[in-house]
């Protein structure tokens, strides 16, 4: 947003800055949303001064999220209550009003918000009167910070709504629902949180339906034999905070992808460090988004932030700058206080940051390592950064010190000969000039001058003295680390040291490829080199880590080339990892070179009317809208996938064992040549060869995005793999395009399908087993559970073949694996059996027969029942 204002004015408070960020985390869609709305845009029918803030995080799809981005400020700034000061009330009303549109919206036929939600937090101050209301659905939290006389401190102002607490469990019992705890946590359905805007299947009317809506719903505790109040709430707590005229806020808003990985206090230590080094807020928002989604499995991450202080022009105060000084002078090294820098710019410039340091500092370690500088600080960082190979603390590295330390630090032998090689014949001689012009006999380093031993093609991070210069390790990240992670990945550091090459230096370029080079042998980590690992290189104080580490056999990190620890030789050898690893940037950019489909006009009737629809870049027809997977589609699957829609009693180990069914992978097959599994076995690439899929059916409602992750393999060509995405409702029509299924598995079907003439008398082996028959080639179809909408396709397709009777496919099947088809589509096989295998009277399949025609009249009734007009069309027309 950059800085505001700070001229005084007839307000309590006034606003210094806001900004936010948002960080995608290793989740594969970005699901969260935020909104800063400064008092400009504002308008006000009052003469107060007004800000508001949100955050909406999105779960399942990010559609709730959007739409409460889009509405909910409107609907609180609108309400007549704002004029009147009671903003509590303006709040909570419009948080119902937010509920009420996504439901019109889901009668309209957008079905995704029966499954999909958002908790938020919201924000709205007045400075004038300096008045803070908050309020919040779930796990979104608002931090308030004020600065006290002892330093700034910070509480959470929000109420986290979970299923597990005392008081909800209360809750959701009254209104006849149920918390399980199959995945560990308390939950409602598959939800970790109690109350939240969207998940309309939680609520009333919906979770009191003739029929359930999904699986979710069922384990939720859907029971139609009596009314049912909201499971989930969509109550918002709500709270009012004074502020004092004098105070300094800092007011953070944040996702449970933020404060799952970071305390409070860290949070704020975070902000209040970065901010003092003049970052703005939208970057410091950036900074804390970042480090929550530094993990390999970190969620979705949003930080809103703003500054308020009293109303004076002042920015920082003077004596958080004062605290933010190292010393710039070196005993060890004179030459530091021979030529001082410059110190007087903190009374010139409102936060000038730290021209030069003698510690290795950086903004997210701004004291650097205290132990470390307490030993070495009479050193500068380049000083220290050699020290590790200063093997008997003379000031002098000779040639043995140089391939013992390479050898401690996990090095082979002709590695840290090499290294002797390249940094004592090169760097002696710079070195001896601070003694003599004569050459040392023994090329040994000097480490009282190694400053004169920089080339000219480093990133500067040293300045010519050897002092440490933040600004210049900030740039490193700030110029070249493109996905903004914190880390520098070999793709990323090669395209740094392009372009830090001097012309008239090719000494340098070659020496720079050695130190970035060995620099990520030695601490990469997934392929990257992090920024807190680089800056203990710079110090050394990561060096002697390193040593103590490999004593323990506690150093993970690095790839080595052939020493005695951590190389990849030893890696493979030990069967730690079955392949050479690549560079996490080179697997990104292999997954990143396919182009990425994106799902466009989500909420069109006829997709949430139940008609299936394909990944497809055009839009499909009502004679071909089953379509191959387009070029850049992955095979595989989420690992939370819920939703098909059985039947049964409700009881606690009925969803024990849907859960079981929903997270393990699983693969039968049911005759030659064609399996049945759920979602998990679609990318499980071991279980795929093993049982020689190399053709794969996929009927899933609205998942793909999870196989387009790096995490996700194709696991059969993308010619083969044909998805259909259909929901387990009771409106789903499968019929339609029944044909096209079976044709596909016609088409891809191994010799021993083809030439299937009866069903096996006897073949009950699992996968993994000494099959009968065993097919050289086989096709899976696959839905969530394996348990619905798959075992509806393979007895449709055996029918056909075979020409067999619905009820003699289904027995047989059930025979090889426990299924159960919904009641629409056992209803849709005794369709397909009355038909003869086709549907339609014509070719151009606008003339269904008649026993289709009378299931499709049926399907309108249930339409119109949810207030759809029940003439939806079949296919989809635009994806």
């Amino acid at each position: 947003m950059g800085p505001l204002s700070s001229s005084p004015s007839d307000d309590k408070l006034t606003l210094k800055d806001a900004g936010g960020n948002s960080a995608q985390g290793s989740r594969p869609s970005q699901q969260d949303q935020y909104t800063i709305l400064l008092p400009k845009q504002i308008s006000s029918k009052t003469d107060t001064t007004l800000l508001f803030l949100g955050v909406y995080d999105g779960h399942v799809t990010s559609d709730v999220a959007v739409h409460a981005k889009q509405h909910l400020h409107r609907l609180i700034l609108e309400s007549p209550d704002i004029e009147t000061g009671n903003y509590e009330k303006a709040i909570e009303d419009a948080v119902q009003k937010e509920d009420k549109l996504l439901l019109d919206q889901f009668k309209a036929g957008n079905e995704v918000f029966g499954k999909s939600g958002s908790t938020f937090c919201v924000c709205l101050v007045n400075l004038t009167e300096g008045v803070l209301v908050v309020g919040n659905l779930g796990d979104s939290h608002v931090l308030l910070a004020e600065h006290l006389p002892n330093g700034w401190e910070v509480k959470r102002i929000t109420k986290a709504h979970k299923p597990g607490s005392e008081a909800e469990k209360e809750r959701i019992k009254e209104a006849g629902g149920v918390v399980n705890r199959e995945l560990g946590s308390p939950r409602i359905g598959a939800l970790n949180m109690s109350r939240a805007l969207g998940d309309l299947q939680y609520k009333a009317p919906l979770i009191n339906a003739e029929e359930p809506f999904s699986l979710e719903q069922e384990i939720a505790g859907f029971n139609p034999d009596k009314e049912q109040g909201n499971l989930l709430s969509n109550r918002p707590s709500v709270s009012r905070i004074e502020l004092n005229e004098d105070g300094k806020y800092i007011v953070i808003l944040t996702t449970d992808g933020v404060t799952d990985e970071m305390t409070d206090r860290r949070i704020l230590d975070r902000v209040v460090a970065h901010w003092n080094y003049g970052t703005r807020a939208e970057g410091v928002a950036g900074k804390i988004t970042t480090e929550a989604t530094a993990s390999p499995m970190s969620d979705n991450a949003t930080c809103p932030l703003n500054i308020k202080m009293p109303s004076v022009p002042n920015l920082i105060p003077q004596s958080d700058l004062d605290g933010a000084k190292p010393q710039t002078t070196a005993p060890n090294c004179p030459v530091t206080s021979k030529r001082p820098p410059a110190t007087s710019t903190a009374t010139s410039i409102p936060n000038p940051g730290i021209a030069r340091a003698n510690a290795a500092i950086s903004i997210d370690n701004p004291n650097g390592d205290a132990e470390y500088i307490a030993k070495y600080g009479d050193y500068t960082p380049l000083q220290q950064h050699v020290l590790f190979w200063d093997r008997d603390h003379d000031g002098q590295i000779y040639p043995t010190d140089t391939y013992n330390g390479f050898r401690d630090l996990g090095f082979n032998i002709l590695f840290s000969f090499l290294a002797v090689l390249i940094i004592n014949l090169n760097f002696s001689y710079p070195t001896r000039l601070a003694h003599s012009v004569i050459p040392d006999l023994w090329f040994r380093v000097y480490v009282d001058s190694i400053y004169k031993a920089k080339h000219g093609s480093d990133s500067g991070t040293y300045d010519p003295e050897g002092r440490f210069v933040p600004q210049h390790f900030e740039n490193m990240f700030a110029k070249y680390d493109r996905d903004e992670d914190g880390a520098l990945s070999l793709g990323e550091l090669f395209e740094m040291m392009h372009g830090q090459r001097c012309a008239a230096d090719p000494f340098g370029w070659g020496a720079a490829f050695f130190e970035w080079g060995t620099t990520w042998l030695l601490i990469q980590r997934d392929g990257r080199v992090y920024k807190e690992d680089l800056r203990g290189v710079y110090d050394g104080s990561i060096f002697w880590k390193i040593r103590e580490e490999r004593k323990k056999g506690g150093w993970k990190q690095g790839y080595g080339v052939g020493g005695d620890g951590f190389d990849l030789a030893k890696k493979l050898a030990n069967g730690l990892t079955s392949q050479p690893e690549l560079p996490w940037a080179l697997q990104r950019k292999t997954s990143e070179s396919a182009p990425v489909m994106t799902k466009q006009n989500k909420g069109s009737l006829d997709h949430q009317a139940g008609a299936p629809q394909v990944h497809n870049s055009h839009p499909p027809n009502l004679t071909s809208n089953l379509q191959l997977l387009p070029p850049g589609f992955k095979a595989g699957a989420q690992n939370n996938t819920m939703g098909e829609n059985e039947t049964g009693e409700n009881t606690q180990k009925d969803r024990n064992k849907k859960w079981e069914m929903a997270f393990t992978a699983r693969m039968r097959q049911i005759v030659p040549g064609l399996f049945l599994g759920n979602v998990e076995a679609s990318y499980k690439r071991e279980m795929l060869q093993e049982n020689h899929i190399n053709a794969i059916v996929s009927l899933t409602d609205a998942r793909w995005v999870w196989w387009n992750t790096i995490t996700r393999e194709a696991g059969v060509p993308e010619h083969r793999h044909k998805w259909v995405q259909c929901a387990d409702s009771s409106t789903q029509d499968l019929l339609a395009h029944m044909s096209d299924i079976c044709d596909f598995i016609d088409q891809m079907a191994s010799p021993a399908l083809s030439s299937l003439h009866s069903l096996p008398v006897e073949c009950k082996h699992e996968m993994n087993d000494e099959r009968c028959d065993a097919a050289s080639e086989a096709i899976l179809i696959h839905c969530d559970l394996g348990i619905s909408r798959s075992p509806t396709i393979i007895i449709a397709y055996l029918m056909r073949k075979l020409n067999m009777q619905q009820a003699d496919v289904l027995h047989f099947v059930q025979s090889k694996q426990k299924v159960k088809p919904s009641t629409n589509f056992t209803r849709q096989l005794q369709v397909w059996d009355e038909v003869g295998f086709q549907v339609w009277e014509n070719e151009d399949r606008t003339v269904p027969k008649p026993a289709y025609k009378a299931f499709l009249e049926h399907r309108a009734i249930l339409l119109r029942k949810r207030g759809l007009t029940g003439n939806e069309p079949l296919a989809p027309q635009s994806l």
